[in-house]
């Protein structure tokens, strides 16, 4: 009876100390001593004119949407808009966010990373050779970066060579444009993820 007595006193004990540090302002740590990265991600501006909604499900799978699907911890949208109207910052006015802009969002929403990335080109080359038609796709993108730790902005551009796609005539660029679009995106998140882990 002593040794249940015992035990329940401990579980209790346990319960306790988990409730307060469950009650208490987390850490940046998660249960496996790693640190946990927070990341603020400014919306992308789109200069490129292309607009289609294929364009759009792909940024927003390797851009809006990819971080926090990478298990970093995002900013949410709602905390991130309300952060850029006090900075006075608009994605609309299709300028890419400066070192300034991307500076005052970290110390807005506490960000440990701030990323701003630009469309700059999207570009397809129709070529007619019956009976298929080659169509190729060619992808600019620019990132800036803001890395609180180093107080330090970095900024790189992507740029892919064209993606040829033999298609038939009737047959548009969606395919061409998505691919490059996708790699060009995979290589920007990829030297993203190397800032972040310098």
């Amino acid at each position: 009876m002593k040794k249940i007595f015992s035990l329940f006193a401990a579980l209790l004990l346990t319960v306790a100390a988990v409730s307060v540090s469950n009650a208490a302002p987390r850490h940046s740590i998660d249960f496996s001593g790693k640190k946990i990265i927070k990341i603020a991600v400014v919306p992308y501006v789109n200069t490129s004119g292309e607009t289609a909604s294929y364009v759009f499900d792909s940024l927003r799978s390797g851009y809006t949407d990819y971080y926090a699907n990478e298990g970093f911890r995002v900013v949410p949208t709602e905390d991130m808009e309300k952060a850029l109207v006090e900075i006075e910052y608009n994605e609309f006015d299709n300028m890419l966010a400066t070192e300034s802009v991307l500076k005052k969002a970290a110390e807005k929403t506490k960000a440990d990373i701030v990323i701003a990335m630009e469309i700059d080109e999207i570009d397809t080359f129709r070529e007619d050779a019956f009976p298929k038609t080659k169509i190729t796709a060619k992808v600019k993108l620019i990132y800036e970066i803001y890395k609180k730790s180093d107080d330090k902005f970095y900024q790189f551009k992507i740029a892919t060579s064209y993606d040829n796609k033999a298609t038939l005539a009737e047959v548009g660029p969606k395919h061409a444009v998505k691919t490059a679009l996708e790699k060009a995106l995979e290589r920007g998140n990829h030297r993203v993820i190397e800032i972040i882990n310098k």
